[in-house]
């Protein structure tokens, strides 16, 4: 499974796909652009949402 992160100044969106690059899950969580958000808050965000994503991976 792969997992691809978009991080931005007001979100952060993650697609969980399949080996065949089917769409499986997206999740979002907060801001992770350090022009917005400190690092700490920035990897926060990122974690949260590979973290759920994973989640999601162990039903599917």
């Amino acid at each position: 499974m792969y997992i691809g992160i978009d991080g931005g100044g007001t979100k952060t969106k993650a697609m969980l796909l399949d080996e065949h690059l089917n769409l499986i899950h997206t999740e979002e969580a907060g801001p992770s652009s350090i022009r917005t958000v400190s690092i700490e808050e920035s990897l926060k965000n990122i974690h949260t949402c590979i973290d759920r994503c994973a989640e999601k991976a162990k039903k599917a």
